[in-house]
């Protein structure tokens, strides 16, 4: 089963730091990792949004357009490597804006509403894991809290303990049960 769950911030440093924490969880084998997603709101309320994982049009089109061009340069030459990298620039273009790989667009839009102004919510989709191992790394992150899960109540209760530093958490309702891929 997939697993999304977002955390705030109100440094956006801890919110790399989780992420750093957790992929190093991935490598050891005890998570899977699928996709992780910063969204970071200004105290003016401005927002910005990274994506780990989504290629977006523009990285699409570079690497289709250099493919396209090295190979045609290779089997038409030079005339026939700019009229194949130009459509394979296009079609990866298109791929990009296809593809949407990881967390849903959908999902990320309505986080970027429910982010109070000053935090960095992580958007993490993962899948199985070592409960014990995620747990300990989440208690180094006294002060973050839980904004949306889609885990069952004990294992979303079992994050916001982890995460637990006095602080009231937060729910949100968001209709959509599986965001994730």
């Amino acid at each position: 089963m997939q697993q999304l769950n977002v955390i705030t911030f109100d440094d956006p440093m801890r919110a790399q730091e989780l992420l750093l924490a957790m992929t190093r969880l991935a490598s050891k084998g005890d998570l899977q990792l699928q996709d992780a997603v910063f969204v970071t709101k200004t105290d003016e309320g401005r927002v910005k949004v990274h994506e780990t994982a989504d290629l977006t049009p523009g990285e699409g089109a570079l690497s289709g357009g250099f493919w396209g061009l090295l190979f045609g340069t290779l089997l038409l030459g030079p005339l026939g490597g700019l009229a194949v990298g130009a459509a394979s620039a296009g079609t990866g273009a298109l791929m990009g804006k296809l593809i949407d790989a990881g967390v849903h667009d959908d999902f990320i839009r309505q986080i970027k509403d429910e982010v109070e102004p000053g935090r960095t919510a992580l958007i993490l989709l993962s899948e199985g894991g070592d409960a014990a191992a995620i747990d300990a790394e989440l208690e180094r992150f006294a002060g973050a809290r839980l904004l949306w899960s889609n885990l069952p109540p004990s294992a979303r209760q079992a994050v916001e303990d982890a995460l637990d530093a006095g602080h009231v958490h937060e729910h949100v309702d968001i209709t959509d049960e599986h965001p994730g891929t």
